[in-house]
């Protein structure tokens, strides 16, 4: 029942999994105390559908459930994001070529009456196994990115409004408002938006070498002052459909 399963997760039922779940031939659903998982089949993948709930420790409860209770041979997640890059625009659609733990920081030494100066703090990779890997950024797999690219144009022609983009995207329990600071982690970092799951999911489907890709709907966007509209989290959806039909039929 559990062969060749893709587990795609989700934070929001009802903006970032309805579209996927409406679709769904459900066979079965396990409740756990933070997480639902949502067994079945869509467009002839055998997928398990988790909502997760919002935040790292919600998705990392999530993976590490969904990976003992059926082994996935991928792991997608998926739902909105807020744009960081000036080229991103709400309604657009973000796929990860890696992800950056916004959480995962080392401030500057400053003493008392001196204030803080989260401008110099430094991004880090604490607590990602292995140790000595020294980049920042955990990779989304090559062949999930080309799956995605594959489908592009099909999304484009139907969605002429969206733009695709590929690149970083930065994770963490935050929900950054200040336009600066935005700016500062786009252009240092070279993230195009940002979230609040992948970094764990990614952390924790790498440590079991379960290939991982984010697809994330662009909800708003603070440097254009584009407001958020948390339905755009079909789009996101939307895309993901598109992935797995074309993956069947490869």
């Amino acid at each position: 029942m559990y062969e060749d399963v893709i587990l795609i997760i989700g934070a929001m039922k009802d903006v970032e999994l309805d579209v996927l779940l409406n679709k769904l031939e459900l066979r079965n659903v396990v409740e756990e105390k933070s997480c639902t998982f949502y067994e079945g089949n869509l467009l002839n993948n055998n997928v398990v559908i988790c909502h997760a709930n919002v935040g790292i420790i919600n998705a990392a409860t999530a993976t590490t459930l969904g990976i003992m209770k059926y082994n996935p041979k991928l792991i997608w997640v998926e739902g909105t994001a807020g744009g960081h890059a000036e080229i991103v625009h709400k309604g657009d659609i973000v796929v990860s070529t890696g992800i950056i733990n916004l959480n995962s920081f080392r401030t500057g030494c400053l003493g008392k009456n001196e204030g803080s100066d989260p401008f110099s703090w430094e991004l880090k990779r604490y607590g990602h196994l292995p140790q000595d890997v020294e980049s920042i950024v955990v990779a989304a797999s090559e062949k999930l990115i080309e799956l995605a690219k594959s489908v592009e144009n099909e999304f484009v022609i139907n969605n002429p409004s969206s733009k695709v983009h590929y690149g970083i995207i930065g994770s963490g329990d935050a929900w950054n408002k200040e336009a600066d600071l935005i700016k500062h982690y786009s252009a240092k970092y070279q993230t195009l938006c940002e979230e609040m799951e992948s970094a764990a999911v990614f952390q924790i489907a790498r440590n079991y070498d379960i290939p991982v890709i984010a697809i994330r709907s662009i909800s708003n966007n603070e440097i254009h002052g584009e407001v958020y509209e948390r339905e755009l989290g079909q789009k996101a959806q939307e895309y993901v459909l598109y992935m797995l039909k074309n993956k069947k039929e490869k």
